[in-house]
């Protein structure tokens, strides 16, 4: 009996185009022109740094940070060239994970307790209305300072 003709030469062709393609995978990796940078964290100076898990919202160009060692979710402004650190949401522990739910609008994080925490958030509404109300006053009256928010949103002001 003899070998059937090219029963041999299969499998050194598959190593072959495995190979190939390994090759084709690691050079193109290589000469892709992305260039990283660092955005700094303010509280991070001079700790090392601990990051459990990342979300990114595409729509609002925010990437978000589970940061262990400032026991919150660091926030990044993504809408440039380079990320921009915009806060840190504090946390009553360390996050072990995030969840984004963009057709919520909300950011979800898990502590270490097994808790989940929901960032603060509030109808838009409620800013109209103050807005409108500002507006309806007579000439001879303004307001002078106003800050609607969240009810226990950790820092005045979104970024």
């Amino acid at each position: 009996m003899g070998r059937r003709r090219g029963a041999t030469q299969r499998p050194v062709a598959a190593g072959f185009l495995a190979g190939l393609a390994g090759a084709l995978l690691l050079a193109g990796c290589g000469s892709t022109g992305v260039q990283t940078t660092h955005s700094a964290v303010p509280g991070l100076s001079a700790k090392p740094a601990s990051f459990d898990d990342l979300e990114i919202d595409q729509a609002a160009h925010r990437l978000y940070a589970a940061d262990r060692t400032d026991t919150g979710v660091d926030v990044f402004d993504i809408s440039g060239p380079a990320a921009k650190f915009v806060k840190t949401i504090t946390l009553p522990e360390a996050p072990n994970g995030l969840a984004l739910a963009p057709d919520l609008s909300r950011l979800f994080a898990g502590t270490a307790s097994g808790a989940v925490e929901v960032e603060p958030r509030m109808d838009v509404r409620h800013v109209a209305a103050a807005v409108v109300y500002m507006a309806s006053l007579p000439l001879d009256a303004n307001v002078q300072f106003m800050t609607v928010m969240a009810t226990k949103m950790p820092f005045i002001g979104r970024g």
